[in-house]
């Protein structure tokens, strides 16, 4: 299984390889019976940097929702009922400090993939 839901990183021992980054934002008022749900379809690449040297095994993600003035929700926070989810990388990935390493993200008919690359990244 390639993503794996309701995981609470604050039960789990990891080591965090990069900083935080925003994969993908997506304004949901922009969908209307006019653009259809297709307006949030979405095929982006971020970069970020590694700030320790390690093996990559899951993209951990989470959601934050703004749903009003100065009312927002974030997965993330251990009050929250709902948590965090990963998507697990196929085959180890070994990473060093410093290295840049570029996430494409699909988001495609409600459903979000992540693919991980890096320059001169050596999969094990």
């Amino acid at each position: 299984m390639k993503n794996h839901l309701n995981i609470d990183l604050t039960t789990l021992k990891y080591t965090k390889l990069t900083d935080v980054i925003e994969l993908v934002s997506v304004d949901l008022s922009e969908i209307t019976m006019e653009t259809g749900p297709e307006v949030v379809d979405l095929k982006v690449k971020r970069s970020i940097e590694a700030i320790v040297t390690g093996n990559v095994t899951a993209l951990v993600y989470w959601f934050d929702l703004a749903l009003g003035e100065g009312i927002s929700v974030s997965t993330l926070d251990s009050r929250c009922h709902w948590k965090q989810a990963s998507i697990m990388v196929k085959d180890k990935l070994k990473v060093n400090q410093g290295q840049t390493l570029t996430a494409k993200v699909i988001l495609q008919n409600s459903c979000l993939d992540v693919e991980i690359e890096g320059s001169n990244v050596l999969y094990l």
